[in-house]
């Protein structure tokens, strides 16, 4: 299940993200196999992505996210004291990333949330569908969406153009967060 939130970025806000991220060298998205990241499968996913700092001009979109994701939460259970760099990914022409969960059980502590934000505004690309146990989801721009580490989704090709989203991770010992 998908809890799709408020708008936290403007469009603006969007393109300034993409248009920071765009100027920096990116890397293969990686993924988890057999205990250790390796550079990315292509089999399960082809992306470039970007890790943010969280000082310089990244550290007010983390407060934002951050926050957004602490209103969307149970306050009486604790979100984890630990969450991943926050990840920008550019999908283009053929980019995808096969059915998957982002919990991986061998991590100490595992996720057990994910925060997505779509930073393109709609019509930039075909294809690159976003489907949530096996249910396509439409993005809106700007928008917090959140996930449960154990929650299956994936990302179609994309067939024409370029689609860019945020993602940040929060970590803990308990699999299930009270998403309010």
């Amino acid at each position: 299940m998908i809890h799709q939130g408020p708008k936290i970025l403007s469009p603006a806000e969007c393109a300034n993200i993409v248009a920071r991220t765009e100027s920096t060298p990116s890397r293969p998205g990686g993924i988890y196999h057999q205990g250790a990241y390796v550079d990315q499968d292509r089999a399960k996913r082809v992306v470039e992505v970007w890790y943010l700092s969280p000082t310089g001009w990244a550290a007010s979109l983390y407060e934002a996210v951050d926050r957004a994701v602490a209103g969307r939460t149970d306050p009486r259970r604790e979100l984890g004291k630990e969450a991943d760099l926050i990840q920008v990914s550019r999908y283009r022409r053929g980019a995808f990333f096969r059915p998957h969960q982002d919990r991986i059980e061998s991590e100490d502590p595992p996720r057990m949330l994910s925060a997505i934000v779509l930073l393109s505004p709609p019509g930039r690309w075909r294809g690159g569908h976003f489907y949530v146990e096996q249910k396509e989801v439409p993005l809106e721009q700007g928008a917090l969406n959140l996930l449960r580490g154990k929650t299956l989704h994936a990302v179609t090709p994309i067939t024409e153009g370029e689609r860019w989203t945020l993602v940040r991770w929060y970590r803990g010992a308990d699999a299930q967060v009270n998403l309010v």
